[in-house]
């Protein structure tokens, strides 16, 4: 707004001298209180606008990145906004063809037969995983004992081989469990990604022989949805594990199933036993299904929870399930 001229309104009202000032005033009044309302706002950040749409995959295929971003829209005077004005998330597509070239590589190869520092000596080059900076494209001419370095790696490019984390502006970041890059973010034991525990139940099971009987004895139902299984036993027998199909997964029909990996009820459950009594099952969950363990006649008295035992004969099996 320019400068308020009084001549102006002193002619645009002659026959009235104190209509010119009583609007003069109010005029006065009236910047004066927009200035005011204005150095308030200035003392806050400033305001973000909307992200934008998330960009395509930074890779064809297998795993990359894609960004969204926001602006930050502030008067002069006014702090910047708070938070990030880019996120950074995994995108997976289908698993590249056997024999694809690996990004980083097709990076250093872009620099085949290229003029490099500073003479006219060309190279074939590699990458080289043995600098500082994994998000460097660092590459090791063929035939040579030597790397050069050709800036940043391109955002969405493992930090190393079988890595999880990969490079986003330079940096080396794994994706939390909501999907963003460097968000630090967890799931908690319930499998929510940022609970706190609270949507499901841990649940804990004690069995103790209660008689002679010639059959199984059904221990505790797991039931489908379970998660963070652990199971601990000690005696002359074995742990049974029978799938809700009625099959058993290990143990079962008198048979003693050997330790390893077994798929049951859509996770994978590893059965442990050492040379003396004890064995254990494990299982990350989530079940797809329900499963009942089982243990045969004759199992020694004393099993609990497993988190804490005082006893080493005690044992027990512990459950969260939503």
């Amino acid at each position: 707004m320019g400068k308020l001229r009084p001549e102006r309104v002193e002619w645009l009202a002659s026959s009235h001298t104190e209509r010119p000032r009583l609007f003069q005033n109010l005029l006065l009044f009236l910047w004066a209180l927009l200035n005011c309302a204005l150095g308030l706002s200035a003392q806050g950040p400033g305001e973000w606008t909307l992200w934008v749409s998330w960009t395509r995959c930074s890779s064809s295929c297998g795993r990359g990145v894609s960004v969204r971003s926001r602006r930050c829209l502030r008067l002069p005077g006014e702090e910047p906004c708070w938070g990030d004005s880019h996120e950074y998330r995994l995108c997976q597509l289908p698993d590249c063809p056997p024999g694809a070239v690996p990004f980083r590589d097709l990076q250093c190869a872009l620099y085949n037969g290229r003029p490099v520092l500073g003479t006219q000596k060309t190279y074939q080059w590699v990458p080289f995983y043995g600098a500082p900076s994994q998000c460097d494209l660092n590459c090791l001419a063929e035939g040579h004992t030597f790397y050069h370095s050709f800036g940043r790696v391109l955002d969405g490019t493992a930090c190393s081989p079988g890595a999880h984390g990969v490079c986003v502006a330079g940096r080396c970041l794994s994706a939390g469990c909501d999907g963003l890059l460097g968000s630090g973010a967890l799931e908690d034991r319930c499998g929510r990604c940022g609970g706190a525990n609270d949507s499901c139940l841990f649940v804990q099971r004690v069995f103790r022989d209660a008689g002679a009987f010639a059959g199984y004895w059904n221990v505790t139902l797991i039931p489908e949805g379970a998660r963070h299984i652990r199971v601990a036993h000690r005696s002359r027998n074995h742990l049974a594990l029978m799938g809700g199909d009625g099959r058993y997964v290990l143990n079962g029909d008198w048979a003693v199933s050997p330790p390893g990996t077994y798929e049951a009820a859509g996770t994978h459950v590893v059965y442990t036993r050492d040379p003396g009594p004890e064995e254990t099952l494990r299982a990350a969950g989530p079940t797809s299904d329900d499963l009942l363990l089982q243990v045969p006649p004759g199992l020694q008295e004393g099993q609990r929870g497993a988190d804490a035992p005082r006893d080493p004969s005690t044992r027990g099996a512990q459950v969260w399930s939503g």
